[in-house]
């Protein structure tokens, strides 16, 4: 019920705020708002926080975190991704695009649950009542790796780009 819950949410979000972060693009930039709108994956960390007690508020709070920027972000990555593909062989551009975004979409998570396997006994406790387990360790690793890849990102030129702190 959560995980409907929360696909509801952040899809209800999604489509009302699309739009909005379309606006900010054509008027900023696209690199500006994918930087800032990589922010979504922080919802990840609702995850530390929640108990069997909370739940009810954190995952709703996540959601709803996520589901009004991550529009900005995955749409933004997919105009950039057109606005550098030159006109000559822009199809093929494209698709090889797509093809590493979705091998990416479908290896992330795999390896993902291989590492939770590997430290599937990991167990610190902290606070009241919360752990950190290997699932914690597993995000802090994907947070780590889009770390990496924005710092990476930060260094890719977009034509008449705004800096990011005109946008914000």
């Amino acid at each position: 019920t959560m995980i409907g819950i929360r696909f509801l949410i952040s899809g209800v979000l999604w489509t009302a705020v699309i739009p909005f972060w379309g606006v900010v693009m054509t008027r900023f930039g696209r690199k500006p708002v994918i930087i800032l709108c990589a922010l979504s994956s922080l919802s990840w960390l609702g995850y530390f926080f929640i108990t069997s007690q909370n739940y009810m508020v954190i995952v709703p709070l996540t959601a709803a975190f996520a589901g009004a920027l991550a529009p900005g972000f995955w749409e933004g990555i997919f105009q950039m991704m057109l606005t550098l593909a030159p006109e000559k062989n822009r199809i093929s551009y494209i698709s090889w695009y797509l093809a590493l975004t979705g091998a990416v979409s479908a290896g992330g998570p795999l390896l993902g649950g291989m590492l939770d396997d590997i430290l599937g006994s990991f167990y610190m406790p902290f606070g009241r009542g919360m752990a950190l387990e290997s699932f914690h360790l597993v995000m802090l690793v994907s947070l780590a790796i889009m770390t990496v890849s924005l710092l990476v990102f930060v260094r890719v030129r977009e034509g008449s780009e705004q800096p990011l702190g005109v946008m914000v």
